[in-house]
């Protein structure tokens, strides 16, 4: 009886010790992702000033976002995490999987159907979310070509969540919380040594943006198998 309860304080003493490195390893990406962001729109602002493409991709990077806090971070990661918990605590690994290849199908194809309207409509949307872009043809030009470049992200971000979340559920942190670190790492890199070659520096930005997404989803992903 005696060594059962050291064992059980053994392992909960490796517990907390894996959960406080963990911690503290998320805590560190979480950090340094931050100083990067700040680091971020600073080269921005240096870079393009505060006029028409900023003003443009400020604005128009929000309406992935909207639809983010839906499909990515926000509701369908509260509802999805519980669920994925109680089945791995209760049923077996196939069953586990059949449950998450359904969710990403169902997810893919949402995914994929709405970035077809948006790209189908993409005034209307930017009309919608800017409707002061209608007043100035050339924000409203670059505007509506930002969104049809950085809308499909949506995709791949919603993609790279839900892996994540799976990642969280059985106990892998360090991915999930290094991704925006490697994000907002590679933008600067973008900002300060590729946009300066561009005549219309906002879209190397742009598809540097896109890059960093594909990229994030095909890591995350590749992590999870």
């Amino acid at each position: 009886m005696k060594l059962n309860s050291e064992k059980q304080e053994t392992q909960t003493n490796r517990n907390s010790i894996k959960l406080l490195a963990s911690s503290s390893i998320v805590s560190l990406w979480t950090f340094l992702s931050r100083v990067l962001g700040l680091v971020r729109d600073i080269v921005f602002t240096s870079l393009l000033g505060a006029g028409v493409a900023l003003d443009a991709y400020v604005v128009i990077t929000k309406i992935p976002n909207v639809f983010r806090r839906i499909f990515a971070e926000g509701a369908f990661n509260q509802a999805f995490v519980p669920v994925l918990s109680e089945y791995k605590e209760n049923s077996d690994e196939s069953e586990v999987k059949v449950l998450v290849n359904n969710i990403f199908g169902v997810l893919s194809s949402v995914l994929f159907l709405l970035t077809l309207i948006v790209l189908l409509v993409t005034p209307a949307f930017i009309f919608i979310f800017a409707p002061g872009f209608y007043s100035e043809p050339i924000k409203n030009e670059l505007a509506t070509d930002i969104l049809r470049i950085t809308f499909p992200y949506l995709l791949f971000v919603s993609l790279v969540a839900f892996s994540g979340s799976i990642m969280n559920t059985y106990g892998k942190f360090s991915v999930p919380a290094l991704t925006p670190v490697f994000y907002n790492l590679t933008l600067v890199v973008t900002a300060v040594w590729i946009a300066p070659l561009y005549e219309v520096p906002i879209y190397a930005i742009v598809w540097g943006d896109v890059r960093c997404r594909l990229y994030s989803a095909f890591d995350t992903n590749l992590s999870l198998t």
